[in-house]
């Protein structure tokens, strides 16, 4: 009885939302690549997933298949070097080309959206080398003394430019409405104009911020577009080099922060794929004071739910910030100093003014080249009153005493990694990670590298 009803729940499902169990073809003859994998990929967000993949055979022809459920942008990969750009609009897709890479002779022999695209692309490449070549002439002009005076001469070239720029309007406006396209086009050309408006049209970049704002966040079109990394990677780019001082940039990337995280608020998979790439976009660009508003706006966020993992990595910021007071660290396992094991129980026996804890091990790359640096400036730090103390996350003996066995300073181990306590009580998801505190443990800094914490240091204490 329950199997019967289950069945007639999916024909149901089937019959009034067919579209979902629909599948499209991507076939394709590409010659010079016979016998090679190809890949049919979509985008998520910042992730690519992979939809399909097969073989070419001798002919190297090709046949996938994709359903609704992926519409959006996608692509075609061999070897994950020659790549074609596709719409999934729902509709079958031909192509035919000597090589996928061949991308002068690569033809579109079935799929309307597709053929649209394709044509509009070479024809927006050609406007955009010549809108590029008027606009440089343009500058030319405005700038050199004898050629200033030409005014004729700039008006035509002015007028050539707004030319070129309505035929670039025109080429968008007859795109069929409510296609795929059609939403795609403009948005691209947002996240494409950032870098030349930054540096050659800075009074355009205040519309451009306008339009970066205006983009639905939450749309699944822009989900699935393949732009969502270089949207919001381009949004805060042009913030930080759009000439403003560096309070009124920050005030400008909270205007962002707070538009994006309003978008997002009821969809609990974007907002989580998306806070965790823009808090880490922004820490790798040391613009902390954005990514601690955005940290501390998100954990108050009521409206979704944030998984544990970037939790962890919002809460430095809450729990972490400048000014609390960090938990003292219990030594459980094996603590060495300049190469010899030593009795100590906890941070406080150590007693000194300051403590710089760096947390690191053998098998991080970024530890084993930024960590010798402490060695390196040790002698300076004592002079300031400061002690280093390396927590290790090795779990073998034997490669913790090899790390360290040239550090001067304390490093300790319990060899549980990420499961060591002072870890989780330093909110510590990365690795090197760094804070320096004072004797009674409130947090000073937690800097970025030990360069930081150097100058730091050497101008405060």
């Amino acid at each position: 009885m329950k199997m019967r009803i289950c069945f007639v729940l999916s024909f149901l499902v089937y019959l009034f939302n067919p579209s979902c169990f629909a599948q499209f073809t991507v076939e394709g003859t590409l010659a010079k690549n016979a016998n090679q994998k190809i890949q049919l990929l979509g985008f998520e967000g910042i992730q690519a997933y992979l939809i399909e993949e097969t073989r070419t055979d001798a002919k190297g022809h090709f046949s996938m298949s994709y359903t609704a459920e992926d519409y959006g942008m996608g692509y075609l990969s061999i070897s994950q070097v020659e790549n074609q750009i596709l719409v999934l609009a729902k509709e079958n897709i031909s192509i035919q080309a000597n090589a996928l890479s061949d991308k002068n002779n690569l033809k579109f022999l079935q799929g309307k959206q597709n053929k649209l695209f394709n044509t509009y692309t070479k024809e927006f490449d050609i406007n955009q080398n010549v809108l590029g070549a008027w606009q440089y002439l343009a500058e030319t002009y405005r700038n050199n003394s004898h050629l200033k005076a030409r005014q004729n001469s700039l008006e035509n070239i002015l007028n050539e430019i707004e030319s070129l720029k309505k035929v670039n309007q025109h080429i968008i406006q007859k795109l069929p409405e409510n296609s795929y396209i059609q939403w795609f086009i403009p948005v691209r050309k947002i996240v494409s104009d950032v870098s030349y408006i930054a540096q050659n049209q800075p009074e355009l970049i205040p519309e451009n911020l306008t339009a970066f704002r205006n983009i639905k966040h939450d749309n699944d079109l822009f989900y699935k577009s393949g732009l969502y990394k270089d949207a919001f990677e381009g949004h805060f780019w042009l913030i930080e080099n759009s000439g403003l001082s560096q309070d009124e940039a920050f005030a400008e990337m909270k205007k962002s922060i707070d538009i994006i995280v309003e978008n997002l608020a009821f969809d609990d998979e974007k907002m989580n794929q998306t806070g965790e790439f823009l808090f880490q976009f922004l820490e790798s660009r040391s613009l902390f004071e954005a990514s601690e508003y955005l940290a501390v706006k998100l954990l108050n966020e009521s409206s979704c739910t944030i998984n544990s993992n970037l939790e962890k990595q919002l809460e430095v910021y809450r729990k972490m910030k400048p000014g609390n007071i960090a938990n003292n660290i219990v030594f459980e396992g094996d603590v060495f100093k300049s190469g010899t094991q030593i009795s100590v129980s906890n941070l406080n026996e150590l007693q000194s003014e300051y403590y710089l804890i760096a947390f690191g091990s053998s098998w991080c790359p970024a530890c084993v080249e930024e960590l010798p640096k402490l060695q390196e400036e040790y002698a300076n730090l004592q002079q300031k009153g400061v002690e280093i103390v390396m927590i290790s996350l090795d779990t073998s003996k034997q490669q913790f005493q090899n790390f360290t066995k040239d550090f001067d300073f304390y490093a300790a181990s319990d060899y549980k990694k990420w499961d060591t306590q002072a870890v989780s009580d330093y909110y510590v998801f990365s690795t090197p990670t760094l804070y320096l505190i004072d004797k009674n443990r409130k947090i000073l800094l937690r800097p970025n590298s030990v360069e930081q914490a150097k100058n730091w240091i050497l101008q405060n204490l």
